[in-house]
């Protein structure tokens, strides 16, 4: 985005419009890697560069875009778009507008008329330049339903943005953040064991990064008033989550989210208990060293790949089987 600015001073300079410089983005990544907040900051920036004229985002997944009946998918995504005019068309999960292999031979599906009109109004002139819409999801979901889709698409969609997953440090800076904006502090022991929780925890099917990392932090303050309830407790009891608490919150973590297939690999230099003490004793542990704007993200393993291949043409043959009846 730095260079969209400097585009936008460019163009006031030379007395130009810098409106065709806007473009539509493909956001990739997990859930909670803060594709949402990004598309809030994008809004508020490009209205503050001049080229949106409102620093408003309309959030819709891609199944929103479907209706349930011929003929009405397109009258739901003109309504999208009217809400979103001027502003950000943010649509979550988009991989789900991918057209269904085979399906062709029973007539245009709901995704297909959606991506359609969507590649319409965005040519529109009361939308081209003017709103921006970011489809977001996996970043292997996202790279198919584009190799698939209709060209049109394809060819709008100038910027992509790929947000990595949040790594142990990320996670436990987030909650010790969050609880300090709390009023509360999280001890020393407590944070190194939070660290070596998250660098294993993270590894699990299901890890959502942010979302993931807001529930230990409001299940820290439960573990808090459980473990207080336990005696006379007065007002004003150290605001302090302490290693029990911390003990308490990952083992009801890891039991709701057992180990299984699927796991990311090992990071790097993996969390022990002797370089995660060292880390906080030399200061080392503070801003996290992710960020959400990083152009690099995990690719799937080929075994993965294949296991989603297999998934979605099974989803395939009874979408097939239903229609046929």
């Amino acid at each position: 985005f730095d260079g969209l600015a400097a585009v936008v001073k460019q163009c006031d300079r030379d007395g130009l419009d810098p409106a065709k410089y806007l473009t539509n983005y493909v956001f990739v990544g997990a859930p909670g890697t803060g594709k949402t907040t990004i598309a809030g900051a994008m809004a508020e920036m490009l209205h503050d560069l001049g080229l949106l004229a409102r620093a408003h985002v309309v959030k819709v997944s891609g199944l929103d875009l479907q209706a349930p009946f011929v003929g009405q998918t397109k009258d739901v995504v003109n309504s999208a778009m009217a809400d979103a005019q001027g502003g950000v068309l943010f649509i979550d999960e988009a991989y789900s507008l991918a057209a269904r292999p085979g399906a062709a031979k029973y007539g245009k599906s709901f995704a297909e008329e959606a991506v359609d009109q969507l590649v319409q109004l965005m040519t529109a002139p009361e939308h081209l330049h003017k709103t921006v819409v970011v489809f977001a999801g996996y970043k292997h979901e996202m790279d198919c339903m584009l190799s698939c889709a209709n060209p049109g698409l394809r060819s709008r969609v100038a910027g992509r943005i790929e947000f990595p997953d949040w790594d142990a440090r990320d996670c436990a800076e987030h909650v010790r953040r969050s609880c300090e904006r709390d009023g509360f502090e999280l001890a020393r022991d407590a944070y190194e064991l939070l660290l070596r929780e998250f660098a294993e925890v993270r590894r699990r099917p299901g890890w959502a990064n942010a979302r993931d990392s807001d529930d230990v932090c409001s299940a820290l303050y439960v573990a808090r008033a459980r473990r207080l309830s336990g005696y006379n407790a007065v007002r004003g009891e150290a605001m302090t989550y302490v290693l029990k608490d911390v003990q308490a919150v990952m083992a009801d973590f890891r039991n709701r989210r057992p180990v299984g297939g699927g796991t990311l690999p090992a990071p790097t230099g993996a969390l022990d208990d002797g370089n995660v003490a060292a880390m906080v004793a030399g200061g080392l542990v503070g801003i996290p060293t992710t960020t959400m704007m990083a152009a690099t993200t995990r690719t799937r393993e080929p075994e993965e790949q294949m296991a989603a291949v297999e998934s979605a043409s099974e989803r395939e043959r009874e979408w097939d089987e239903a229609h046929v009846e």
